[in-house]
């Protein structure tokens, strides 16, 4: 009953042309943002249904490892160890059947957008002083805020 064309699992992403206008309606950007989010849903799949390392793993096995990753690269500071777990996950992509180009592009579109949440207010500090607030936020000697407690 379902035709050939729905259980075709295609393996590359689509990289169709994204449409520019100069105006858009509310509408005409409503209409391009459930597509944009369906084609995006299409890629998710696509990179889903491939025979890679990551794909093979049980989904438990990934939340607490991606946790365990969140928790350990919070904690990090120096940028070397960063740069190496950056590595792996370039390696993990590598062997879990994803385009490592497209997925380099991917993140580096989205670390600048989050690093500049982070960074943006720490450009509008209110504390003129530059002194911890707080009883709590230092251990041993008072820190200014933005420096290194290791120096």
């Amino acid at each position: 009953m379902i035709p050939d064309w729905m259980n075709r699992t295609e393996t590359e992403p689509y990289h169709g042309a994204a449409s520019v206008a100069k105006k858009k309606s509310f509408g005409k950007k409503t209409i391009d943002g459930a597509l944009s989010f369906f084609r995006e849903s299409l890629i998710s799949e696509t990179f889903a249904k491939r025979k890679g390392l990551l794909q093979s793993l049980d989904p438990r096995v990934k939340l607490i490892s991606m946790f365990v990753l969140v928790v350990g690269v919070t904690f990090m500071t120096s940028p070397w160890v960063l740069l190496v777990i950056y590595l792996l996950t370039l390696v993990l992509a590598y062997f879990s059947k994803i385009e490592v180009l497209w997925f380099v592009k991917r993140v580096w579109v989205f670390i600048p957008i989050f690093a500049g949440v982070i960074v943006i207010p720490m450009l509008f500090n209110v504390f003129s002083s530059r002194q911890c607030f707080g009883p709590d936020c230092h251990f041993g000697q008072r820190q200014p805020l933005g420096t290194n407690r290791a120096a």
